[in-house]
């Protein structure tokens, strides 16, 4: 058989072999996509474009957005049934409380299209309370040297984060190749914004952020009828 006819063969062979993979591929993609849009509904969401949003309990309305921006794929869930009046509690990693409190801290809150750009919902909030509040030792030990608390109320932070709650952060689904999913929580007097720092894309993530996000809004309803 002639040379050429032979690297034809194997090139037409190469192309289509691809080809078939690739649509298996989305196939499968798509099929996961239909399953976690009918766990959804399942649940009582209402689905959207990158978006699910839905009622937990009585009076809480809440949105979950998905993004993705280069390599920083968040989980966005917010609601403005759950206030925290007269203050603000913003909790974070440590291991990054100098991007946002140190030096670089006017760098981070200025970045309009890369880095943690995420954030900007809720980032001059988060600003307001690393600048005029104060560390708020809340949480167990452990907690703790994961992650740091700034508030002005620092009853309502010991209230808030109740060992239900530290459980649903530190236990947040695991993205592959971290030791841990970062969690940001901002919370004031207009709303409460919970971000996850995450590459995953399924129902278990998205139902434990509804499900932290539900437990913080309890715990912050329970704090203002006892105060």
């Amino acid at each position: 058989m002639h040379l050429q006819t032979v690297v034809f063969i194997v090139l037409f062979i190469t192309v289509t072999a691809g080809f078939v993979l690739l649509l298996v591929l989305n196939s499968r993609v798509d099929l996961a996509e239909k399953e976690t849009l009918n766990a959804a509904r399942q649940a009582g969401w209402k689905t959207g474009k990158q978006q699910f949003s839905g009622t937990s309990s009585p009076g809480l309305d809440w949105e979950l957005n998905l993004s993705s921006e280069d390599s920083n794929n968040t989980l966005f869930w917010h609601t403005e049934n759950a206030r925290l009046k007269g203050g603000v509690l913003v909790v974070l990693p440590r291991m990054v409380l100098q991007v946002f409190s140190g030096k670089s801290s006017k760098m981070a809150f200025s970045l309009t299209g890369r880095g943690r750009n995420w954030l900007k919902p809720g980032i001059k909030t988060l600003q307001l309370a690393i600048e005029k509040s104060q560390v708020v030792e809340a949480g167990s030990e452990g907690f703790q040297r994961r992650y740091c608390s700034y508030s002005n109320l620092p009853e309502a932070a010991v209230a808030i984060l109740t060992p239900a709650v530290e459980t649903l952060i530190m236990g947040f689904p695991v993205q592959p190749g971290q030791p841990f999913t970062p969690v940001y929580i901002v919370m004031n007097a207009g709303s409460l914004q919970v971000f996850a720092e995450t590459t995953l894309q399924n129902m278990d993530a998205y139902t434990h952020m509804v499900n932290l996000g539900t437990a913080l809004s309890a715990c912050i309803n329970t704090f203002q009828e006892t105060a």
